[in-house]
């Protein structure tokens, strides 16, 4: 059994260093959570 909270905490580190990349490419975080908004609706 996976430790749910464990992989939670992974994925938010996860999405948060992807919003900093993204933030030096000169993207905007909200953007970005919008693409990932759409991604999971699809």
């Amino acid at each position: 059994m996976v430790d749910f909270t464990e992989t939670s905490i992974a994925r938010s580190n996860r999405s948060r260093k992807r919003e900093a990349d993204a933030k030096k490419l000169g993207h905007s975080v909200d953007e970005l959570r919008e693409r990932r908004n759409i991604a999971k609706r699809e």
